[in-house]
């Protein structure tokens, strides 16, 4: 309604030329502005109510940036500084669609401000009729390639040099699909973690997922790879991050990027954005999903939208028979690959003990530092520890070691209680397995008494369990044994056990410590359902590798930090 048709209808005998001759001034007067607010305030929703819930939505104040015109229409106005502090959008309207004229025929003349008309009745469509226009003023240059300078751009400091051109690749729209792997320490995820920030800004009508395969390791991972992009990107202010249940919002718009693992199917069933699609995927350590199958299903589980970015990261398995590896071989359209490894990264980002921690193991044990560092498969199987070791361990060399180590994995029957005697050498990265103890359906009390009679612990000796039986930890120590309970974390098992592989050396006495020899020597990678290796660990015949990794527990957890 503009302000002849208000007029005229509080003054329904005055004439069409007096009505628009004076609308202005009548207008003015402050009996008509209260008419026309109260005839504002009869429609199905108060103007209060609908600008509440808008920004409720938008979790900002939006009185500061909509006007409401003398003739009763509401706008989003971009050309105001307050509008941009609080939305993040563009602050000219190029597209003719978004002009709106004052008057009619040969007297229309055009607002000196451009505004967008949005519905307040509904606050969720007027989110999307923001984003919508935002998509399309991007394409508005006669061009046709879009004026980026007003989207949000990732700074190129904060990238290590060998990722400018999957950068490129990913802003270029050539390619849906983006596989980065390589060696530790090439900072891949750091750079698909700006991505997904940057696209999140870009496209208010995608939302991201990211994934692992197990749950329990989002926390500590994905998840705060995209919190450190955030603080990094100066935006912590625009995103808001929840735990329980994990899911980061982009405040301006609502978006989301949601958390599932894997390994419950039904959490991605569960994810339904209330607006828009989820046009983002992350699969972090892609390589210990459960084969290709198991990809092929989340990514079949994601619909809706015209333009998807599949990001994919992992560090390089050892075996060149593991699935993902074989994937790689593989040619795809769209797909773009990129192998990255720490030497292109500053070494003030990584630290100077880290890049030294690199060169040691590069002396001691190259093929390790070639698979771990610099990002290559140069193994043709799927064994585990390619470093073991079979050998007497002779009692002068056992006079040599100095802080024995000590790890016990309970069990009953059938799996067995296990407890594992060795000796690390840091300096050569050596570990020494000499000793061991096996016990099935046996009481704590005697178990105990069986390691002392065997000279394998003594009262001061330092022994370190499963912390999953607190009760026969507290049964040890009552019996005098000085025991503690390995420190645990999502990640534990698969840092510790790749902190065993990378050692130059797993020297086994199969004499004293069978069980450990026949374990360490014959463990295998787990099979997807056809057969070919994946990067995960079989949680059956590896009780004394489990001993081994309590026993180190405090070395390889140091290390780790």
């Amino acid at each position: 309604m503009n302000g002849t048709e208000a007029y005229r209808r509080l003054h329904p005998k005055t004439t069409y030329d007096s009505c628009r001759s004076s609308a202005a001034d009548v207008l003015a007067k402050p009996n008509i502005k209260a008419a026309i607010s109260a005839r504002l305030d009869q429609m199905a929703m108060p103007k209060n109510e609908i600008l509440s819930r808008l920004s409720g939505m938008a979790r900002a104040s939006t009185f500061k940036f909509i006007r409401i015109t003398k003739e009763g229409f509401c706008y989003f106005d971009f050309s105001d500084p307050e509008a941009e502090q609080y939305f993040y959008l563009i602050k000219k309207i190029k597209t003719k669609r978004t002009r709106r004229l004052e008057g009619k025929g040969k007297h229309a003349e055009p607002w000196e401000d451009e505004w967008v008309e949005v519905e307040l009745h509904d606050a969720r469509a007027a989110l999307e009729t923001l984003g919508r226009y935002q998509q399309l003023d991007k394409q508005s240059d006669d061009s046709g390639n879009g004026d980026y300078s007003k989207y949000f751009t990732i700074p190129a400091e904060l990238f290590a040099s060998s990722f400018l051109d999957s950068h490129r690749a990913v802003v270029s729209g050539k390619y849906d699909e983006f596989l980065e792997y390589g060696g530790r320490g090439s900072t891949k995820s750091t750079f698909v973690g700006y991505e997904i920030i940057a696209l999140i800004k870009n496209n208010p009508t995608m939302h991201a997922l990211a994934m692992r395969q197990v749950a329990d390791t989002l926390r500590n991972s994905v998840y705060a790879q995209l919190e450190w992009c955030i603080n990094q990107l100066g935006l912590s202010h625009e995103f808001k991050l929840n735990v329980s249940p994990m899911v980061i919002t982009y405040l301006p718009t609502g978006q989301k990027i949601y958390f599932a693992g894997a390994d419950d199917p039904s959490n991605l069933k569960s994810i339904k954005p209330q607006f828009g699609y989820i046009g983002i995927l992350w699969i972090e350590e892609t390589d210990q999903l459960h084969g290709a199958e198991a990809v092929r299903t989340i990514e079949q589980s994601i619909r809706g939208g015209e333009k998807i970015y599949k990001f994919k990261t992992w560090n390089t398995p050892r075996t060149a028979n593991n699935w993902i590896n074989k994937y790689l071989k593989i040619p795809k359209e769209k797909q773009w690959r990129h192998l990255s490894t720490y030497l292109d990264v500053p070494v003030e980002w990584l630290g100077q003990p880290w890049i030294d921690d690199a060169e040691h193991l590069k002396a001691v044990n190259p093929k390790a530092y070639d698979h771990e560092y610099m990002g290559l498969a140069n193994s043709s199987g799927g064994m585990v520890f390619e470093n073991v070791k079979q050998r007497k361990i002779t009692d002068e060399e056992i006079k040599t070691f100095n802080q024995l180590l000590r790890g016990a994995d309970w069990g009953w029957f059938p799996d067995p209680f296990s407890f594992g005697l060795c000796y690390y050498n840091p300096a050569k990265l050596q570990l020494f397995i000499f000793g061991e103890h096996r016990a099935n359906k046996t009481s704590n009390r005697k178990i105990y008494d069986q390691l002392v009679e065997k000279n394998l612990i003594g009262p001061k000796d330092l022994l370190i369990a499963d912390n999953s039986e607190p009760k026969s930890i507290a049964d040890f120590r009552a019996y005098g044994c000085n025991i503690i309970g390995a420190e645990k974390g999502p990640s534990s098992v698969d840092y510790s056990m790749k902190w065993m592989q990378s050692l130059a050396e797993i020297i086994i006495d199969p004499e004293r410590a069978p069980h450990h020899a026949e374990e360490f020597s014959n463990y295998e990678l787990e099979k997807d359902k056809e057969g070919e290796f994946i990067s995960a660990y079989p949680d059956k015949n590896n009780h004394a590798i489990d001993d081994t990794r309590y026993a180190t527990n405090l070395t390889w957890r140091r290390r780790g930090q």
